[in-house]
């Protein structure tokens, strides 16, 4: 017998289907029946309703068509694998060997052609997606078509685009049949054919009555399978109907979007049948339902009496970007749970043609908390791995690693991530002592010159990964100390205990590994190779639990499942790791789908998922035009596409009726939203021609206007219409609106008020900390209390330039071999191979400029009367509650000298200054006086002396307080400012003056404001303008201490 229902409400066919189980159960308790149902969302949503229904709802067998179709045929054939020759994979992987066979591609005109038409390095690549779009369109003719590939195998294989087709897949078959000599050989279409043979003869077995709910359009052959079963045992199907009678397109929602559902009607037309329909009105109360009853009842036309100027129970909104789609449901909502106390986030659906355009504003949107508003439960339904200890991550990061530079960064990034670290037994702060290693050893890219011959790059050994591993373990071995060198090569000094060598000893396995991915990578092998070889990947970088989590089993599983695709292929043929590599990128990808849960929030999705299913709340987003309904991808060879049949699969027809089914699924609020204005100028966007025949519609039936029933919602959340053309719920966005619309002056920058929280404080600060301090107080705030390292362009390390700190600290080196008479020669050897100058001329004329600068240098000090010398002392002074640690260098033997290639200024005055104070500090120190040199290479150099003051101790300690409270709040002391008012002082209006054009510029090229420093403008914000609360008593005290001690000699 076969039963079938047809209902306008998902929830009525769900209750008729709970008294047909509860009749089965009645008669055999253990029975566990089989479920049709059209996806996996529909079964989570059937089972709870049941549950509702009869109490409980277990012991249920949920599956789809196509399962259901193949559990029928492993009746027949219990021994047939899980995966077959004639599935999507192994089908692509035999068309691949096809297509890259240079014979067997001459007798395929049309794709010969447009593989030779590829560049040689993208045929292969070429070929695989031909193949994947082949293969796709022979599953599908397996599906819909399997009597054309029975007729092909049979010799008919026609004319046309159909010849060349049929031609390929008997090659494929016959391949197929050569490997397997029993029923094992047949393919998919052959044992549909044998499987319905069987089961019209009665020799197939059909356990119990057959449930199939809302299957929506399957293929043909499915359907003919079930309605055969329908001889054997009780058949109940159950089907959504838009309305009882649809045979006359009275209705114009029903005229332009249910071409399906009639698609539907005549697929289900089984001969014998018995049908019970159940088409049932609601009381008209809102706008929606009565649009919902007319669909019901097919009317032809219908008036909605429209008093208050809006449609209830509908919301059109047009935004302007995706992220304010999703701001403005948001707002909606929480209006709707405001109104309705009954409203639960579980009522509410979301769906949209693409969800990968709107997964990070979902996230940005429903996962940020606002003081004052409620947290609204989501759950995505399809979504990407949320990477177990970031492995999955670095596993895609390591599959991208073989192919490239392996740059600084690139490499870095991937042993700093945990897995990564954990493995080869490297804390994060000891990775984090590793890359300033690497830094200090100018390491650019390439693993060796070799590697960097391959990128058609000079055969160069300097600033790759190999070079600063010999300068690091010579530096160990011989126990160097800085600026030591070993023939020409210079030393790296900075491993030094045992825990450092392990660190450095794991680096370079971890680098040696990497060295081994890169050759595998150069070579050419069969797919099954190349998974036995990344297969082992894993292993050589990640912590072994690590691949028993989630994410490790995803990994696994997609290796596996290309590895078994490949075998049935029976694929030989070598091919390029890129090839491969995308391959399991992207059956990473499609592991990453989910399906939607209607127990844990507001509900988001994509269209096809959910059908017909239920809820108070359902809203469509993305419905723009180009996006909805969705264009066909099939190729113009397609053979369904040429020859179609009326209850094929059509997309656009398919996106229609689901547009139409969430009109009659809304229980309460039908809601749309597009982006119906362009974010550069405001022009209008027209939305999908679906949601336009949805307007014309309403427009019609209420009489309104089209600007009435859509609302154009503002650029962003916090425009001022926002909030006077509707509520808004985000006070945030209240505070940023007001202060565009209220008259106040506005300044960019960081805003600050209350200072940080306060940590202990340090029991010891080193000397170097506080000179950075009071040279930028700026940056140390940034730095200490956000982590953020801003950098000015002339401090950024690139690959042909050095940055400022580099050219100190060349200027250290180059001083002290110039004093030792190392030449010029050995120098620029040492230099060169310790990767610190740019290779070639840029590099030779940096060290000639640099050793221009340390002659004159040199020779301004002999000139003084001083001997020229290097001496680096490492002291240490108790001051107050805390000890001031460090170490300074000077340039002379007699007295503490300080040289600094920058011009005199403010900045570089106290940078001398707190280093002279430091030194002076300690007890065996009987120096009166200290010398700062500037600007030796110019010409015209400044010679600075600093007196020492009575107790350095005491003006040690003010400074220290103040760099205290620098940590937490931002102070506004601009040293080269501050300078240039001191230096002009009693003048006041003098004094103002040169210190706004030292922060402020004059306008000259050649000036250089100091509020252009990055971290300054970013506390400050863009031209932020010099005021007297700049000049704060506390730093003008410390800037007149050092002036007071401070002269120019001649």
């Amino acid at each position: 017998m076969i039963k079938i229902f047809k209902s306008n409400r998902l929830s009525r066919l769900a209750t008729l289907l709970s008294s047909q189980l509860d009749v089965s159960a009645k008669r055999d308790p253990f029975y566990a029946p089989s479920i049709v149902v059209p996806n996996l969302d529909t079964a989570r949503w059937l089972q709870l309703t049941l549950a509702e229904e009869m109490g409980f709802a277990g012991n249920l067998n949920f599956m789809l068509p196509a399962e259901w179709q193949w559990k029928q045929v492993r009746k027949l054939y219990p021994d047939l694998p899980d995966k077959l020759p004639s599935d999507p994979e192994p089908i692509k992987w035999a068309i691949f060997e096809v297509l890259i066979n240079e014979q067997e591609i001459k007798s395929f005109t049309m794709l010969s052609r447009f593989i030779r038409s590829q560049p040689p390095e993208m045929r292969e690549e070429a070929a695989i997606q031909l193949a994947q779009q082949l293969a796709l369109l022979f599953d599908q003719y397996l599906i819909y078509r399997p009597d054309m590939i029975i007729r092909w195998q049979n010799g008919d294989i026609g004319e046309g685009d159909e010849k060349w087709q049929a031609r390929l897949w008997n090659i494929l078959d016959k391949r197929w049949k050569a490997m397997r000599s029993n029923n094992l050989s047949l393919n998919k279409a052959e044992l549909y054919r044998e499987t319905l043979n069987s089961l019209n003869r009665g020799e197939l077995k059909i356990d119990g009555p057959v449930y199939i709910f809302n299957p929506g359009l399957v293929a043909e052959p499915i359907v003919r399978m079930i309605a055969n079963t329908g001889k054997q045992a009780d058949l109940y199907i159950c089907l959504v109907q838009p309305a009882e009678g649809i045979v006359e397109e009275d209705h114009p929602l029903i005229a332009s979007l249910g071409r399906e559902a009639q698609s539907i009607m005549q697929l289900y037309d089984i001969p014998g049948s018995v049908t019970v329909s159940d088409f049932s009105v609601e009381n008209t109360l809102s706008h929606l339902e009565q649009i919902q009853n007319s669909i019901i009842s097919n009317e032809s036309s219908i008036n909605i009496d429209v008093q208050n100027g809006n449609v209830t129970g509908v919301e059109i909104h047009s935004c302007h970007t995706p992220l304010r789609e999703i701001e403005t449901l948001h707002n909606s909502l929480m209006r709707l749970f405001e109104n309705d106390d009954s409203l639960h986030p579980d009522d509410i659906l979301v769906m949209t043609p693409d969800l990968k355009i709107y997964q990070s504003a979902i996230h940005a949107v429903f996962g940020s908390r606002e003081e004052g508003l409620p947290e609204i439960p989501y759950h995505i339904g399809s979504t990407v791995f949320t990477g177990q200890n970031g492995l999955l991550r670095a596993f895609l990061h390591l599959l991208t690693l073989p192919e490239s530079r392996y740059s600084f960064s690139a490499v870095m990034d991937f042993f700093m991530m945990e897995p990564v670290r954990t493995h080869f037994r490297v804390s994060e702060s000891e990775a984090s002592t590793l890359k300033s290693w690497m830094e200090q050893n100018n390491v650019y890219w390439g693993l060796d010159e070799a590697h960097r011959a391959e990128w058609g790059q000079p055969a160069e050994y300097l600033q790759t990964w190999q070079s600063a591993l010999e300068r690091g373990w010579l530096g160990q071995w011989i126990g160097a100390e800085e600026g030591e060198t070993v023939g020409d090569t210079l030393l790296f000094s900075g491993v030094r205990t045992v825990s450092d060598q392990n660190t450095w000893a794991y680096f370079s396995n971890f680098l040696r590994q990497l060295g081994i991915l890169r050759d595998e990578a150069k070579s050419k092998r069969s797919c099954l190779e190349w998974v036995d070889r990344i297969e082992k990947w894993p292993e050589l970088f990640f912590p072994e639990e690590s691949l028993q989590t989630a994410d490790g089993l995803a990994i696994m599983r997609a290796l596996d499942s290309l590895r078994e695709s490949c075998g049935l292929a029976a694929g030989r043929t070598a091919i390029g790791y890129p090839t491969v590599r995308k391959e399991i990128e992207n059956k990473l990808d499609q592991q990453a789908s989910g399906t939607a849960v209607f127990t844990r929030g507001v509900a988001f999705s994509t269209m096809v998922p959910v059908r017909s299913i239920p809820s108070k709340v359902i809203a469509l987003i993305g419905l723009n035009e180009g996006t909805f309904p969705r264009k066909p991808t099939s190729p113009d060879f397609d053979l369904m596409l040429q020859y179609p049949r009326p209850t094929d699969r059509n997309r656009k027809n398919e996106d229609r009726n689901l547009f139409l089914e969430s009109i009659l699924a809304a229980q309460k609020i039908h809601y749309c939203s597009f982006i119906g204005r362009s974010p550069v100028d405001n022009e209008p966007v027209p939305p999908s021609p679906i949601l336009s025949d949805w307007i014309d519609f309403l427009s019609k039936a209420s009489g309104l206007k089209t600007e009435k029933l859509v609302q154009n919602e503002p650029l962003t959340g916090f425009s001022p219409a926002a909030f006077v053309n509707g509520k808004s719920y985000s006070k945030l966005c209240y505070e940023v609106s007001r202060k565009i619309v209220e008259p106040l002056p506005f300044s960019s920058g960081l805003k600050t008020g209350n200072p940080l929280p306060s940590v202990n404080a340090p029991e010891f600060i080193t000397i170097q900390d506080l000179v950075s301090f009071y040279s930028n107080p700026a940056r140390t705030f940034l730095r200490n209390s956000f982590d953020a390292y801003l950098r000015d362009a002339d401090e950024e390390k690139d690959e042909f330039s050095l940055s400022n700190l580099d050219r100190h600290l060349l200027f250290e080196k180059v001083f002290g071999w110039v004093l030792n008479g190392i030449s010029d020669k050995k120098m620029n050897s040492m230099l060169l191979k310790s990767g610190i100058l740019p290779a070639g001329w840029p590099g030779e004329r940096i060290l000639q400029d640099m050793e221009e600068s340390v002659n004159a240098t040199i020779q301004q000090i002999r000139d003084k009367g001083f001997t020229p010398g290097q001496h680096r002392e490492e002291l240490s002074v108790l001051i107050g509650d805390f000890t001031l640690t460090g170490s300074i260098q000077s340039y002379a033997d007699q007295r503490f000298l300080d040289v600094n290639l920058s011009a005199k200024s403010g900045k570089s005055l106290i940078q001398s200054w707190i280093k002279y104070l430091f030194y002076s500090a300690h007890s065996d120190r009987k120096d009166d006086e200290s010398y700062l040199l500037c600007e030796a290479k110019t010409g015209d150099p400044k010679w600075i002396r600093f007196e020492k003051p009575q107790n350095p101790q005491e003006l040690l300690k003010k400074m220290v307080e103040l760099y205290r409270d620098g940590l937490l709040l931002p102070e506004k002391f601009f040293p080269k400012t501050l300078y240039e008012y001191e230096s002009n002082m009693p003048d006041e209006e003098k004094a103002f003056k040169k210190a706004k054009e030292t922060f402020e510029g004059t306008g000259n090229r050649h000036s250089y404001p100091e509020r252009d420093d990055l971290n300054i403008t970013f506390l400050m914000g863009e031209d932020a303008s010099f005021d007297s609360g700049f000049v704060t008593e506390s730093y003008r005290e410390i800037m007149q201490q050092m002036m007071k001690h401070t002269g120019e000699i001649k």
